[in-house]
């Protein structure tokens, strides 16, 4: 039970609050992430650690996961990007370090490759 308590502490650690604001919460940074065969953008592409973020995805052609991973590797959240929408994803950024993001849907024969990563920087 120890083990699982001390992963559960870790992970929320981790993960800070997930939680959702309203649309137009001052208190979030909007992150505007576009996918394509095979990259991902972000705009900003660094946050202060202790940032609440909303991550606003689109697709400039087929549909990609966004599957977001903490420094240490842990799962933090997925969510689709999709041509013609914007889905969103809020998180409270709260360790400094490298964030990678996998592409978790096929989407073409480079698909493997559709690497990317967020930097949530010190204060």
């Amino acid at each position: 039970m120890r083990r699982a308590e001390r992963y559960t502490d870790t992970l929320r650690e981790e993960i800070g609050q997930i939680v959702g604001y309203e649309l137009e919460d001052p208190r979030l940074t909007m992150v505007t992430v576009t996918a394509g065969q095979f990259f991902w953008t972000f705009a900003p592409d660094r946050v202060p650690v202790g940032t609440r973020v909303r991550f606003d995805l689109t697709s400039v052609d087929v549909n990609h996961g966004f599957v977001l991973y903490s420094p240490r590797g842990h799962l933090l959240g997925s969510v689709q990007a999709m041509p013609g929408y914007h889905n969103q994803l809020d998180l409270t950024m709260s360790q400094a370090g490298i964030y990678r993001i996998r592409c978790g849907e096929y989407c073409g024969l480079n698909h493997s490759t559709m690497d990317g990563s967020f930097t949530v920087t010190r204060r």
